[in-house]
């Protein structure tokens, strides 16, 4: 049968070693040697919040109250069933475990799987133990089977457990549906609230801690001068009135109340939709607002209507001949065109005209290097025998040549 003593918690330590004194005087010949001691350990791992199972490389060792060790089971595999595992330490297979080492106090269990190792240590607390008996032997019978080393609960009073039909979650009790017990969510009935308990006697006060040392008092600074504030505060609002203001600049300008210099940023106005824009209670001419929907931009109240800045359309446009206008709100202006007697625009069949003048008069296509030669400008003009420096060849009319011939010569 399992040790009346030991129960399925997790990490329970059952110390086998060690028997208790006898009661009896014993022949010397009759007692035998005590077996070394051995731990029973039960224990559940779970792998990313799932019961493990399967074959586990353990490393077992035991610590005293300074951490060290002073027991390595070396490296042995156990078995893992549904997240639960059990093994006697200093068994068989491993190493054995020295009476002197239990005589230790503080000692703690440390547990290493697949080299990984499992915090906290577990403390291990004395427990009753058998009078006489080593260690169990054979199977269990009635609510408890298996052996010493891998030991399950399957019944209660003889009634069948079920953990595998449904597997328990976090919260669940067994419950017996009739049959058996299986996993079960109970909400019982909330019971009455008990009555409260006396209040406890109060606790010594503790010793007073001795006062640590007074730290030297630094020099006391000479106090500067009050600070006068150019604003001043009317309800919520600060008011200023003696000046200009400066942002960015040593100096405001003398023309500027608020006098903003920047580089890198500019100045922004408030932001807010069109609806909003439209709720501010009388808005003063010239105010400004950055409409963030509609026709987004920039808006001033010209002291009767909101309008967005740089928008507006041409109400007065007048015009002097050759410019004619007509219309106000679409004014529409247009040029006429020339005439022997008014200025206005030439056509295209009159421009073509005057380009393809003959000789004689001026091209509008060769005007300019005509007149860079002489020669060829006196020949489209007709003055084909004209000289600058040759008097004889300047042209005359046949009437003035013979009242010329007629003079005399002058002396």
């Amino acid at each position: 049968m399992r040790h009346p003593f030991l129960t399925p918690t997790v990490a329970t330590l059952i110390a086998l070693g060690s028997p208790l004194p006898a009661q009896e005087p014993v022949a010397a010949a009759a007692v035998a040697a005590a077996p070394l001691p051995q731990l029973a350990y039960q224990g559940r791992l779970k792998e990313a919040g799932v019961a493990a199972n399967g074959a586990r490389s353990f490393v077992f060792s035991l610590l005293d109250s300074t951490g060290l060790e002073v027991w390595n089971s070396g490296t042995v595999t156990v078995t893992v069933t549904d997240g639960l595992y059990s093994v006697v330490l200093g068994s068989t297979g491993m190493t054995p475990i020295s009476s002197s080492v239990l005589g230790l106090s503080g000692l703690k269990l440390h547990l290493l799987i697949g080299g990984a190792p499992m915090l906290p240590d577990v403390d291990l607390v004395p427990a009753f133990q058998a009078r006489s008996a080593w260690e169990l032997v054979g199977a269990f019978s009635g609510d408890v089977t298996g052996t010493q080393n891998q030991t399950l609960i399957t019944q209660i009073q003889g009634v069948s457990i079920d953990l595998t039909t449904t597997k328990p979650t976090t919260g669940q009790v067994l419950a017996f549906n009739g049959t058996k017990f299986v996993p079960s969510s109970v909400a019982g009935v909330k019971g009455d609230t008990g009555a409260t308990g006396a209040t406890g006697a109060t606790g010594a006060t503790g010793a007073t801690g001795l006062p640590g040392a007074t730290g030297a008092t630094g020099a006391t600074g000479a106090a500067g001068a009050t600070g006068a504030s150019p604003f001043t505060l009317n309800g919520s609002d600060a008011v200023y009135t003696a000046g200009s203001v400066a942002i960015g600049a040593a100096t405001p300008s003398a023309s500027a109340a608020l006098d903003v210099a920047s580089t890198t940023k500019g100045f922004l106005t408030p932001r807010m939709t069109a609806v909003q824009r439209a709720a501010i209670v009388s808005p003063a001419a010239g105010l400004l607002v950055y409409q963030t929907d509609g026709t987004a931009g920039l808006y001033q109240f010209n002291g009767a209507t909101w309008a967005q800045v740089g928008s507006g359309s041409v109400t007065g446009v007048t015009g002097t001949a050759p410019v004619t206008v007509t219309g106000t709100t679409a004014p529409v202006v247009s040029l006429a065109k020339a005439t022997d007697t008014t200025d206005g625009y030439l056509a295209a069949t009159d421009f073509a005209a005057f380009s393809a003048g003959t000789t004689g008069s001026l091209k509008a296509a060769s005007n300019l290097s005509d007149l860079a030669n002489a020669g060829t400008a006196r020949g489209n003009l007709g003055l084909g025998n004209v000289s600058n420096t040759s008097d004889a060849s300047k042209p005359v009319s046949t009437a003035t040549q013979t009242a010329l011939d007629a003079k005399a010569p002058l002396a």
